[in-house]
Parts: C-alpha cells; sequence; structure tokens
C-alpha cells in the first residue's frame, strides 16, 4: 500500500513541476530543406507512466483496473469521458450552426447591458442545465 501512495505522490509532484515549469518541449522537424520547431506537450504523458508503473510493479492489477472502468457506479469514468465528448461534439454543432452567438447576442439585448443581470441569466441557464444533466459535465463544459 506505501508502495501505490509513494508513486501517486510522485506523479502528481511531477505532474505539476511539469505543468508550472515544463509543459512542452520543443522538437526539430524538417520539411524541404527547412527547419520547424514543432511543441509537444508532455504533462499528459506524466499520469500515463505513472499508471503503466503501477501496472508493471504489481501495485495494481489490470483486473482490477479493468473492474473500475466498468463498473455500474455514478462515477465510472468512461461513461463520464463518453458523455462529455458527447457534449463536446453537441456544442461544436450548435457553435457552428451560430445557436450560441444567437443566445449571447439575445441575452445581451435583454439585460441591458447589465453585468448582475447577465451574471444571474447565466447563473439560471448552467442552474436549469444541472437538474437536467451531469453536474460534472455541466462544470467541465462552462
Amino acid at each position: 500500500m506505501s508502495l501505490v501512495l509513494w508513486i501517486a505522490g510522485i506523479t502528481v509532484v511531477l505532474f505539476i513541476v511539469s505543468i508550472l515549469f515544463c509543459p512542452a518541449i520543443l522538437v526539430r522537424t524538417h520539411k524541404k530543406g527547412t527547419h520547424h520547431f514543432r511543441s509537444i506537450k508532455i504533462y499528459p504523458l506524466i499520469p500515463l507512466v505513472g499508471a503503466a508503473v503501477m501496472l508493471l510493479s504489481g501495485c495494481v492489477s489490470i483486473s482490477n483496473v479493468a473492474d473500475s472502468f466498468l463498473a455500474d457506479s455514478s462515477v465510472n469514468p468512461l461513461r463520464i469521458l463518453i458523455l462529455f465528448l458527447s457534449m463536446t461534439v453537441f456544442s461544436l454543432v450548435l457553435d457552428q450552426t451560430g445557436f450560441f452567438k444567437y443566445v449571447s447576442g439575445w441575452i445581451l439585448q435583454r439585460s441591458g447591458g447589465g453585468q448582475y443581470r447577465i451574471f444571474l441569466t447565466l447563473y439560471a441557464v448552467i442552474s436549469l442545465l444541472t437538474v437536467f444533466t451531469s453536474n460534472d459535465i455541466v462544470i467541465l463544459t462552462f
């Protein structure tokens, strides 16, 4: 158990350090005699490496990981990910059709430009969405 805590702690510390001090590395690429630099983000790799170290060291079994991904609970990572990705696609489609521009213009006209009215309207919309959907998705989306 203590090895799991050590690996998790080191992973979290490395993740925070990488975000603060080295979120990306520059890699030189060649295109027809010219040199270009491409930025590759490294901070998403650190939790994956931490999880791989836990699996390879035997601290966590693959069956335990599979059970947690496929568990029938409200905190199922696959369900949350699928819901978040589908809401993202839905938001992209609404944005491309001009829905958000129309609604934001309509809200600005009705609010009279007052900051408190705009805030209260946004609060009401978020509250209404939270009633009908997952609170996590609403928070991540807004």
